[in-house]
């Protein structure tokens, strides 16, 4: 009975030292690990040997610690953007200058009188209306257009002047000019009233041969109408 609790005894005290030397393991193993997690967010891991399993690849080695570095965060900078403005040209073209030259035969030495006439237009009692007639004929190859002036008299010798701008003869033709409104009147000794129209060329209005429009001088076309006989 002494020797049966004699074993009993020695197989408490070993038990009792197993379960020491398990639980002293198992804390140092939990030491590790949380050394480990600590030095983990340091950039550091530390694994050990014996205790924890790499891959599950059948842990266990000798017990020997290996520390791995993990290498220092990359930073990375991104330059600024530069923008660059560049300036509007400005190009300033000189305005071109066009020099008309009148041709050698111009347009003044082609404009001519012709036939001229006096037509009574309308007459009541001893007095009405007149009309002064002139043609004209255009040799220059453009359409031409006169500026006439028209003076008419009185039979006391009053003068009065009038402007036509624009009067048009088309190239190579004739055209009539008919001044009307000419007011007369019959009385004892003869007419009374407007009793002449003079009708004179002062300048023609044309084309060049680039089409440009010129303006020429006229001088010497004039033509001088009388009253008719009512």
């Amino acid at each position: 009975m002494v020797e049966y609790g004699l074993i009993v005894g020695v197989v408490s005290l070993m038990s009792l030292s197993a379960v020491t030397l398990l639980g002293d393991n198992t804390s140092e193993s939990f030491d590790k690990v949380a050394t480990a997690l600590d030095q983990g967010s340091a950039g550091t891991v530390v694994q050990s040997g014996g205790s924890i399993d790499q891959g599950g690849s059948g842990g266990g080695g000798s017990g020997a610690t290996t520390t791995t570095t993990l290498p220092p965060a990359t930073t990375t900078t991104t330059a600024p953007t530069t923008t660059t403005t560049t300036a509007p040209t400005t190009t300033t073209t000189a305005p071109t200058t066009t020099t008309t030259t009148a041709p050698t035969a111009g347009p003044e030495g082609s404009v001519a009188t012709g036939d001229v006439s006096s037509t009574v237009t309308s007459w009541k009692g001893n007095h009405g209306e007149w009309t002064a007639s002139v043609d004209y004929s255009n040799e220059w190859g453009q359409d031409q257009y006169l500026t006439l002036e028209i003076t008419q008299i009185d039979d006391e010798g009053n003068i009065t002047t009038h402007t036509v701008d624009g009067f048009p003869v088309p190239a190579g033709s004739n055209a009539r000019f008919d001044y009307e409104g000419n007011a007369f009147r019959q009385r004892r000794g003869g007419i009374k009233g407007v009793v002449s129209v003079t009708v004179e060329v002062t300048s023609v209005t044309t084309t060049d041969e680039s089409s440009q429009p010129v303006t020429y001088p006229v001088s010497g076309q004039v033509a001088t109408i009388g009253a008719p006989t009512p």
